[in-house]
């Protein structure tokens, strides 16, 4: 790494990690974005090894594995500091949300989406049996109604 005047100078400014560093610290701590209130207004902070060097977090995270993974926390309610931290994939991500809806089946608690998946019928189908009071035996085992379209 480089040091030009009074900054050093790492050569890793528009990358992937870095725009996901520069938009780590803006969730947390810019009151002005329309999202503060899911990050820094929930009191979710960067550690102090990230929060102000760029170098550190680079270091602890690396490159992600492909183009399509992002920075996601492992704890929702945990703050961005290593341990942490992970390069997760769309679907990890959305397997990973405060809002998931958790189904407990034959003991086991679930995600609704990975059970749905699992039995072969759509998300919104079961999510709206279980809102409309269908008890989770009934809703994981009725088959869905198919409707024929008149062509």
């Amino acid at each position: 790494m480089k040091k030009l005047g009074r900054k050093p100078v790492h050569g890793l400014t528009k990358t992937k990690p870095h725009i996901a560093w520069t938009e780590m610290r803006q969730r947390c701590y810019n009151k002005n974005i329309l999202s503060f209130h899911n990050w820094g207004g929930r009191g979710i902070k960067v550690c102090d090894r990230w929060k102000n060097s760029f170098v550190n977090f680079y270091k602890d995270m690396g490159d992600p594995p492909t183009k399509g993974h992002q920075l996601d926390r492992i704890d929702n309610d945990g703050d961005y500091e290593p341990g942490n931290v992970r390069w997760a994939t769309q679907k990890e991500q959305g397997r990973n949300r405060r809002d998931n809806v958790i189904l407990n089946v034959d003991g086991e608690d679930r995600l609704l989406i990975d059970i749905a998946e699992e039995i072969g019928i759509r998300y919104e189908t079961l999510y709206g049996r279980i809102r409309s009071g269908w008890s989770v035996e009934r809703a994981v085992t009725c088959p869905p109604i198919i409707y024929n379209k008149k062509t």
